[in-house]
Order: C-alpha cells, then sequence, then structure tokens
C-alpha cells in the first residue's frame, strides 16, 4: 500500500507542476495584453456566448461566485467588460465585451495557441488528445 501511496502522490505531485509550468507560460504571453491566467478566460466565455449572464458565467467557468465577481470587476476596471442589469430580470446580470475586450480575443486566442504549442512540444498529437481525455475523465464528477 505504501508503494501506491507514494505513486498517487507522485502523479498529482506531477500535475501540480505541469499546472504551474503551463500557468508561468500563459502569464508570460498574456502580460502584454494586461491578462493573466486568472482572467483572461472570462474574456473567451463571454465572447463564445451571446447574451451571457453573471450566473451562467459562475457555471461555464466552475469557480465559486466571489472569484468570479472579483475578476469581472478587474476586467471591468480595465475596460474590456460591461455589466449590465437585466430588463427582463432586474436580479441577473448581462456581461458583454466592450470594444477593446473584443479586439483582445484573437490576440489572446493567439497566445494561446503559442502557448499549447510551446507547452506540448515534448508530446505527439496522439499523446496530446490521450492526455485530454484522462484529463476530461478526472474532472468528471
Amino acid at each position: 500500500m505504501i508503494e501506491k501511496k507514494a505513486e498517487i502522490d507522485r502523479t498529482i505531485s506531477f500535475l501540480n507542476i505541469a499546472s504551474r509550468n503551463a500557468q508561468v507560460l500563459l502569464d508570460q504571453a498574456l502580460k502584454p495584453l494586461n491578462l493573466n491566467t486568472s482572467n483572461y478566460y472570462f474574456i473567451l466565455k463571454i465572447a463564445g456566448h451571446a447574451d451571457l449572464t453573471q450566473d451562467q458565467l459562475f457555471n461555464l467557468i466552475h469557480l465559486d461566485h466571489s472569484n468570479v465577481t472579483r475578476r469581472l470587476d478587474q476586467l471591468m476596471q480595465l475596460g474590456m467588460v460591461t455589466k449590465i442589469r437585466s430588463t427582463k430580470d432586474g436580479r441577473q446580470w448581462r456581461l458583454s465585451l466592450t470594444d477593446s475586450g473584443l479586439a483582445l480575443v484573437p490576440q489572446i486566442e493567439q497566445a494561446v495557441t503559442a502557448v499549447n504549442a510551446k507547452f506540448f512540444h515534448r508530446l505527439t498529437p496522439v499523446q496530446v488528445q490521450t492526455l485530454t481525455v484522462l484529463l476530461t475523465h478526472l474532472q468528471e464528477e
């Protein structure tokens, strides 16, 4: 059983190190856009969904409400996102990108593509696909 525990600890350690390495690369690539790994994803999600509410964003991103609200506030202060109270339901907030937020989408996608190429350069396309499938299974509840 000790070997099994050591193997699990080693695997989790590798996942954490790989995650941190990917975050460092992505933070470096996003820095010129005044973004980071904590907030770029919000812009891509908002851009990909017309008429998105803040509640829908919570469900897409799988973070708690306070983290989402804090990141949205940052993006609003940077002039990238707007939040408007819904006319249909005054309790909901509608999210949209400003013109400057929209202009960042292709640059973010380009940065993410470059980081993915750099991060996964040691793996074959089949290995990347297998890793994606395995990680998908790990996040399922």
